[in-house]
């Protein structure tokens, strides 16, 4: 009998890891369900595992290194000195998205169609995505789930690497990062104020969508996108925007979408719905935060995080 229920045991286990990773160009990836199409690496480049830190990188270099200072950057120029206010670094403008190019780390490392994500994917995970702070094995990190789908991510607090006075900083196990190919420009600045790259940031108190300096060695966390390849077009435009009120939820347009699927904040299903006119009534819906995703012909076109108040 212990034979037959480890047997089955691990009939399940098996089950489950193939359900929750698959192999594009040599390596893992998690297909959580997203919106974009967007598929998440397993684990952060130069890494064994999901809990496992990997290597870091400053923004565009594509080698690890010892110490990340400024004069070390390989697109260091100098400094540049704003009377009364004090200096800034001045870097080479590589791009304003790097994904997929000759300084993308993740393209040069592991080849293929994988690339750094852009800015708006890792949007995707913070606004879309549940998310919670733990620890796996001794390491701490966020994991992102997406609505109904079993599938998760795991990224781990990996910190930063940074060098001062001959020492290198990591700060691993209570803050993580993660580049994204875009560089960070502010309304205003100078047009060569380009020394931060966008990130994610995540620590035990929430996540969000930052800069760093490009300078700073952070971990990378790898993305394919079966839609760019061609293998998957998109369609339709993702021009509808939806609204909760009195009771209903109001679409923008329902010129390209014909179904509507809503998630609860467990990821359950609540509501399965042909869309034939702007108004969806749902007034059984209780005070929370619902996912609700439009399609058309089966495919998703736009999803949306709708709270009611």
């Amino acid at each position: 009998m212990r034979y037959l229920f480890t047997s089955i045991l691990s009939i399940i286990l098996v089950s489950v890891s193939h359900a929750q990773t698959n192999v594009i160009d040599g390596h893992e990836y998690v297909d959580m369900g997203l919106p974009s199409g967007t598929l998440w690496a397993t684990c952060n480049i130069g890494a064994e595992s999901s809990t496992d830190f990997g290597d870091y990188f400053a923004w565009g270099e594509t080698e690890p290194k010892e110490e990340y200072t400024d004069k070390n950057y390989k697109f260091f120029e100098g400094y540049k000195e704003v009377p009364g206010v004090g200096y800034y670094l001045l870097c080479t403008n590589i791009g304003e998205d790097i994904c997929g190019t000759e300084y993308d780390a993740a393209r040069v490392k592991w080849g293929g169609r994988w690339r750094l994500p852009t800015f708006e994917e890792v949007g995707e995970l913070v606004r879309l995505c549940w998310n919670k702070w733990e620890e796996v094995d001794g390491i701490w990190g966020r994991r992102f789930h997406y609505g109904a789908n079993e599938n998760t991510l795991f990224l781990p607090a990996a910190g930063y690497a940074a060098t001062y006075q001959g020492t290198t900083y990591r700060n691993q196990n209570w803050k993580g990062y993660c580049w994204t190919g875009t560089l960070h420009r502010a309304e205003g600045d100078p047009d060569d104020l380009i020394m931060k790259a966008k990130d994610i940031d995540y620590d035990s108190g929430s996540v969000g969508r930052r800069s760093s300096m490009r300078t700073i060695g952070l971990p990378i966390r790898p993305v394919i996108n079966l839609k760019e390849t061609g293998i998957d077009d998109i369609e339709y435009k993702q021009t509808i925007r939806m609204a909760y009120h009195n009771g209903s939820i109001e679409l923008s347009s329902i010129a390209n979408c014909d179904h509507i699927d809503i998630l609860n904040i467990y990821g359950q299903k609540v509501l399965s719905s042909s869309v034939t006119a702007k108004n969806i009534d749902v007034p059984q819906f209780s005070k929370g935060i619902y996912i609700c995703t439009l399609t058309k012909k089966g495919k998703s076109i736009y999803t949306q995080k709708i709270i009611i108040k």
